[in-house]
C-alpha cells in the first residue's frame, strides 16, 4: 500500500512537470522547437519568419487605407443585417470623389521609388511646349528678325517650324532627338552645323495635388524629376490639423495608397514615386474618414422615410447592432487600435496604436514598461500576426535580442494593430516556475512518507 501511494504521488508530480512544459505560460515558441523547422509549410499551427535585415527591407508599409476599409465593411455588414428580410438599401453613387482606398492596378507602382529611376529620367517633349534653339556661328537662324519670335512653339500636331529644316517632329521625343534631327536637316545648307536645343517653357504636362495641403496646386512636369515629396513641398506642406498621414496617387485608371508618415517622418522613399503627366495626388483629410458613414446614414434615413411601415422593425434591428457600431465608430474617430504585449515585460497588457504615427516593435515594448532584464530570454521576442482574414494560420515573427544589432532591427520592424508581442523567459526561470508547481507535490510525498514511517 505504501509503495502504491508513493508511485501515485510520483506519477502526479511527473504529470505536473510535463504539463507545465507545455502550458501556455511556458513558451512553446522556443528557438529550438521542432515546430520551427516546419516554418512556411502548410498544415502547421503557424509559419515562422525571422526578423533580420533582409526581412526589414522587404516589409510592406502598413496600409492605413485598407485598415479603414475593413472597418467600413464591418460597419456596413452590421447595417445590411437589417435589410436581409427586405429590399436592400442602396448607397448613393459618388461621381466626383476617388476613394483613397482603391488600389486597382497598384502593381504598376509597386517596388518603384524615386531613387530607383531618377538617374534614368528623361523628359519627352509635348504639345504646347516652347523650345529655344541655337545654331552656333549662325545668328541669323537664332536671333529673330523684326517681329519673329525668339522661340519655337510645338503645335497641336506635335511639330514646330525651323528655317531651312521645315517641320520638325517634337512631341514624344527628347531634346537630344530633336537636336540630332535638326543637325541632319541643316547639313544641306550649313557645313557641320552645331545645334543646341532646350525646353524654354514646360506647358504640355501637369501633375495635380489636393486635400490636406496648404496650397492645392497644379505643377508642370519638367526635365527635373518631380516626386511625391516634391509635389507636397511645393504646395506648402501638409495641414497638420487635417493631416491623416495617408494619400492616394491616381494614374489613369489606377490608384494606390501612399503612407506619408513613413515617407515624411521616417524618410522612407519606397513610395516617393516620380510623377507623370496627369498624375493626381490627394492627401487624405480627417473629415473624409467619416464621409462614408454620413452617406450610409443618409441612405438609411431616406429608406425609412419612404417606408414608414418598416420604421419600428428597423429600430428594433438597430438596437441589436448598436453596441458593435458604437465600438467601430469610436475606433475610427479616435484612429486608435490596440497591440497586446505579454510575457517577460514590466507592464504586460495592451498599448495604444496610433494609426497616424505608426508604431515599431521597440516602441511597443517601451510603452509596456520595457523588458524585464532579469527574466527575459535573449533568444526570443515573438510577434504573432494574422496577416489577413483569409489566412488559415498566423505568422510568427521571431527577433533574437542577444546583440545591439537586434535592437536596431526592433526599431525598424513595424507593428500593426491587433499584433501580439510575446517576450519569452529564460530556461532557468521556466524551470523555477515548474519547480514552484512541482514542490507542493513533493512536499505531500515527503509528509506521507513521514506519517507511514
Amino acid at each position: 500500500m505504501k509503495k502504491l501511494c508513493r508511485a501515485l504521488l510520483t506519477f502526479t508530480a511527473v504529470i505536473s512537470l510535463v504539463g507545465c512544459s507545455f502550458s501556455p505560460g511556458v513558451p512553446g515558441l522556443s528557438s529550438k522547437s521542432s515546430r520551427y523547422e516546419k516554418a512556411q509549410k502548410e498544415g502547421v499551427d503557424y509559419k515562422l519568419v525571422v526578423i533580420d535585415r533582409k526581412m526589414i527591407q522587404s516589409q510592406k508599409p502598413f496600409n492605413y487605407a485598407n485598415y479603414i476599409t475593413n472597418k467600413k465593411k464591418r460597419y456596413q455588414s452590421y447595417a445590411s443585417d437589417t435589410e436581409k428580410s427586405s429590399s436592400p438599401i442602396r448607397k448613393p453613387h459618388r461621381n466626383n470623389h476617388t476613394s483613397p482606398t482603391k488600389t486597382t492596378g497598384a502593381v504598376s507602382f509597386a517596388g518603384v521609388s524615386a531613387d530607383d529611376v531618377k538617374s534614368n529620367y528623361q523628359y519627352f517633349i509635348g504639345d504646347r511646349d516652347i523650345l529655344s534653339i541655337t545654331v552656333w556661328d549662325h545668328p541669323e537662324l537664332t536671333i529673330p528678325a523684326g517681329d519673329a519670335p525668339a522661340t519655337h512653339d510645338v503645335g497641336n500636331d506635335g511639330k514646330f517650324y525651323f528655317p531651312y529644316a521645315g517641320k520638325i517632329q517634337a512631341t514624344g521625343r527628347t531634346v537630344e532627338d530633336v537636336r540630332k534631327d535638326l543637325e541632319k536637316k541643316l547639313q544641306t545648307f550649313i557645313a557641320k552645323p552645331q545645334v543646341s536645343v532646350r525646353v524654354a517653357s514646360f506647358r504640355s504636362q501637369k501633375a495635380y495635388i489636393s486635400g490636406a495641403v496648404q496650397q492645392p496646386n497644379t505643377l508642370a512636369i519638367s526635365d527635373t524629376p518631380l516626386t511625391v515629396r516634391d509635389l507636397i513641398s511645393r504646395s506648402g506642406g501638409v495641414i497638420s490639423r487635417k493631416y491623416t498621414g495617408q494619400a492616394s496617387l491616381q494614374r489613369g485608371n489606377n490608384t494606390i495608397s501612399i503612407d506619408l508618415n513613413r515617407m515624411l517622418k521616417f524618410n522612407d522613399n519606397r513610395q516617393n514615386f516620380i510623377l507623370r503627366n496627369g498624375d493626381r495626388l490627394h492627401v487624405v483629410e480627417i473629415d473624409e474618414l467619416d464621409e462614408w458613414k454620413k452617406e450610409l446614414d443618409q441612405a438609411i434615413n431616406k429608406e425609412l422615410i419612404l417606408n414608414p411601415i418598416r420604421l419600428q422593425f428597423e429600430l428594433e434591428k438597430e438596437k441589436a447592432i448598436a453596441r458593435q457600431k458604437k465600438e467601430l465608430e469610436r475606433e475610427l474617430k479616435s484612429e486608435q487600435a490596440k497591440v497586446f504585449v505579454m510575457g517577460e515585460i514590466n507592464k504586460p497588457g495592451t498599448v495604444k496604436y496610433q494609426i497616424e504615427d505608426g508604431m515599431t516593435l521597440a516602441e511597443a515594448i517601451n510603452d509596456a514598461g520595457s523588458l524585464n532584464e532579469d527574466t527575459v530570454n535573449p533568444k526570443g521576442i515573438f510577434v504573432i500576426r494574422q496577416e489577413s482574414s483569409n489566412d488559415s494560420i498566423p505568422t510568427v515573427y521571431q527577433l533574437p535580442i542577444a546583440s545591439v544589432h537586434s535592437m536596431l532591427l526592433a526599431e525598424q520592424f513595424d507593428i500593426r494593430p491587433r499584433d501580439i508581442v510575446y517576450v519569452t523567459a529564460t530556461p532557468s526561470i521556466r524551470w523555477n516556475r515548474v519547480l514552484g508547481l512541482l514542490l507542493p507535490s513533493l512536499t505531500i510525498l515527503n509528509t506521507f512518507e513521514n506519517l507511514t514511517n
